[in-house]
């Protein structure tokens, strides 16, 4: 497996068989990669394996990780900071309003 660069574009899918094997992070919104990677890390303590489940996620939808927040399915506290960093508080479900 490869390792992660400082750089997220300089990184691989490493993972065979996933939608996103094509794609590298260069592909993909960053905003949503560094939302998505937070995500998954949920799954998996092995950082270069969160990236590629998060770029097989945004092969099939190019906004799954803001949708997920927008839509209150995410629990990782992390994940809702990055995303109020990157896109603001607008579209934020009350819930995580609440927990400020």
């Amino acid at each position: 497996m490869k390792l992660v660069c400082e750089s997220l574009y300089e990184f691989k899918d490493s993972i065979k068989g996933g939608k996103g094997d094509k794609l590298t992070s260069k592909d993909v919104c960053p905003k949503q990669l560094a939302i998505g990677k937070l995500v998954e890390k949920e799954h998996t303590s092995d950082i270069n394996v969160a990236i590629s489940i998060a770029l097989d996620h945004l092969a099939e939808n190019k906004k799954y990780y803001s949708n997920l927040v927008e839509k209150g399915m995410v629990d990782e506290g992390a994940a809702i900071k990055m995303y109020i960093k990157h896109f603001g508080e607008d579209k934020l479900p009350k819930k995580y309003k609440d927990k400020k």
